[in-house]
């Protein structure tokens, strides 16, 4: 209700952006996600590990980590229309009038682009005139992978919140199972009506209760979830 009305008094023109990755925010995703009709596919998408690479990195690094996944899945084949969710560190890819299926091939090659990717960190000049470095040395070079979770509408009237959430713990599923994958949930016609009626209804008051959570303990529960069946 708080974001509806928030949508409503705010202008228009007004565009909410994450500083550091540049990408519409979570208020964004929110109001695309009251737009969304037929048939639609969210990817979730995170950085593997993303704690211990900013413990063992530090931040600017980390944030460059970012700002170079973001860059790749803006350039995303498919159509895809990319947010990034601050308070769960991932990013959401909406792909539009497309299957889960197809969106998989779409974020893997994301995926595989970032596999192959690094990041020179050099020494910065105020370290240097302290360490007697020489400034702007390269002195390692770091890299990530990243993984997915991947859901589609499974049939009319479907819940956004609810895609969502399935997309969430295949990402979690996948960041369990290995890291550096994509995970898509089996689905067939005979699951569609469960998932809309009883799963749906749980899954969309889960979603709201708790949005205030951090993401640790977010996932916490996720993992609960996922071990109760």
């Amino acid at each position: 209700m708080l974001l509806a009305v928030g949508a409503v008094l705010e202008p228009p023109s007004i565009v909410h952006v994450d500083s550091v990755t540049g990408l519409p925010a979570s208020l964004e995703f929110n109001k695309a996600v009251r737009r969304l009709r037929g048939r639609y596919a969210l990817a979730c998408v995170a950085i593997d590990d993303l704690k211990t690479f900013r413990e063992e990195q530090g931040v600017q690094t980390t944030n460059r980590m970012l700002r170079l996944v973001a860059n790749a899945l803006t350039q995303i084949q498919g159509g895809g229309r990319v947010f990034y969710l601050l308070r769960d560190h991932e990013f959401v890819v909406l792909f539009r009038r497309q299957s889960a299926a197809t969106a998989m091939r779409h974020v893997d090659a994301v995926r595989r682009e970032v596999q192959s990717a690094s990041l020179d960190v050099r020494v910065p000049r105020q370290q240097a005139k302290t360490a007697g470095k020489t400034p702007g040395r390269v002195v390692r070079t770091v890299a990530a992978t990243i993984s997915a979770g991947i859901a589609d509408t499974p049939g009319p009237g479907a819940d956004p919140h609810a895609v969502l959430q399935e997309a969430e713990r295949a990402l979690l599923q996948a960041q369990v199972g290995g890291m550096n994958r994509i995970v898509v949930p089996p689905r067939s016609p005979s699951d569609a009506p469960a998932i809309r009626s009883a799963k749906a209804h749980w899954t969309t008051r889960y979603a709201v209760a708790t949005t205030w959570m951090p993401a640790g303990l977010r996932r916490g529960l996720l993992r609960l979830v996922l071990r109760l069946g």
